[in-house]
């Protein structure tokens, strides 16, 4: 009987899928009718904005530029439900959105969002809310603050800039910089979280972020494409990511072997370091908390490698883009480093020479620069909060409890009202 299951199944894959599509656009419309909303934009046609969604999810910016047009200019928010995901209140309102950010208790990463990135960042800062989530801050506040940067963070990144100049130095014929400028931010996040150094500025390919890349690309499809499980389970794209998947664990696992063996040991070196991954295990509460198992430490670790390499590395890149476009300004920048490199009595032309931070707080025009480049081209585009409980924002829009709440930096930046 079993045997006969197996080779002639009861249903077959193309009806599966069929069923699959029916139950979830059933349930949309039970959804779409039974929590409507006053300020609901209204579809032109049947799963407008599922179909679209996943049409534009290569431009889902420029999408979502042009969907903003479609809030009436008397109203500060919009309201939209597609396939697979609650019910949507787009805002680019300043009060709306420093209302939500401030609110920690009523919006946060939501169930949604948390399941989707469990198998990548666990219960680490980015997808974990409540209680979990404050104890993470609490203890990462302890590393990123102005004294660690003035000298151990500032350190890192001016030995990592020597390596990268001797690499662009030594460089006969075109490079590719995002991927130069993810090695060095993913060295440097190694040194300052981990306390070790990883070497991949010096390799050609680093296996570790090109899967960590493609697990990212998998989740985001997630949330636009309603055939993701189907395709995540029955697609041999789908069957990557979990291949994809075992080598990042391979390397975060590796990373956590490797710092607590140097913890346990209590050498001087390991001491001094006072990296992410020791602050952690100095600060555990073993008795209210039990001890810290290699699963919440490889989280850690895989949420500080997105904090510290992806958001720094993409906002170096499009730097370097605008400056190339721009001869005009790459030479102001230029001009303004070196009279200030000079005034401090900094010989720039040693190879070897350091960046202090008093230098950096003098370079005005290029802070301007980076102002500019991160208005245009911000590291986090987009994002959203599920609301946790009933809410109304200050414009008076009606938030229900499981409602998102979404905004899009990328848009404000090309917003003119707000520039």
């Amino acid at each position: 009987m079993l045997e006969t299951l197996i080779t002639t199944p009861l249903l077959s894959i193309p009806t599966v899928i069929a069923s699959a599509i029916l139950s979830m656009a059933i349930y949309h419309l039970i959804v779409y009718f039974s929590k409507s909303h006053k300020d609901v934009i209204k579809e032109r046609y049947p799963f407008q904005n599922t179909i679209e969604l996943a049409w534009n999810s290569d431009v889902i910016l420029d999408y979502m530029l042009e969907k903003s047009k479609s809030i009436p200019d008397d109203r500060k928010c919009g309201v939209f439900n597609t396939l697979g995901l609650p019910w949507i209140v787009v805002t680019n309102d300043v009060e709306n959105i420093t209302h939500v950010l401030k609110n920690v208790d009523t919006y946060g990463k939501g169930p949604l969002f948390s399941e989707k990135f469990y198998g990548l960042l666990g219960d680490g800062i980015f997808s974990s809310d409540g209680a979990v989530w404050y104890k993470h801050r609490k203890t990462s506040s302890h590393l990123f603050n102005l004294n660690k940067f003035k000298s151990s963070v500032l350190d890192t990144f001016n030995d990592h800039c020597n390596i990268l100049i001797d690499i662009l130095s030594s460089s006969t014929g075109p490079i590719d910089i995002q991927d130069l400028f993810m090695k060095f931010t993913l060295e440097s996040i190694g040194q300052i979280a981990f306390g070790q150094e990883l070497g991949t500025m010096t390799k050609k390919r680093v296996i570790f972020a090109e899967a960590f890349d493609y697990c990212q690309a998998q989740i985001n499809e997630s949330f636009l494409d309603p055939l993701w499980l189907l395709k995540r389970l029955f697609t041999p794209s789908g069957w990557w990511y979990y291949l994809s998947l075992s080598r990042v664990n391979k390397f975060a696992y590796a990373v956590v072997k490797q710092r607590k063996k140097e913890f346990a040991e209590r050498s001087a070196e390991s001491k001094g370091k006072g990296d992410l991954l020791s602050l952690y295990l100095e600060r555990q509460d073993t008795e209210k908390d039990g001890e810290l198992t290699d699963r919440n430490l490889r989280d850690v670790v895989l949420s500080f490698v997105i904090a510290g390499r992806d958001t720094t590395a993409n906002a170096l890149s499009w730097a370097a883009y605008r400056l190339c476009i721009h001869p005009d300004i790459q030479q102001r920048v230029y001009e303004e480093i070196k009279s200030v490199l000079t005034t401090r009595n900094v010989d720039y032309m040693d190879s070897s020479f350091r960046l202090s931070y008093e230098c950096l707080q003098d370079m005005k025009y290029l802070e301007a620069f980076c102002m500019e480049v991160l208005r245009l081209y911000p590291s986090i585009p987009k994002e959203a909060k599920f609301a946790m409980k009933d809410d109304i924002l200050p414009d008076g829009t009606v938030v229900p409890k499981g409602f998102m709440v979404i905004f899009c930096p990328w848009l404000m930046g090309r917003t003119e009202s707000l520039w």
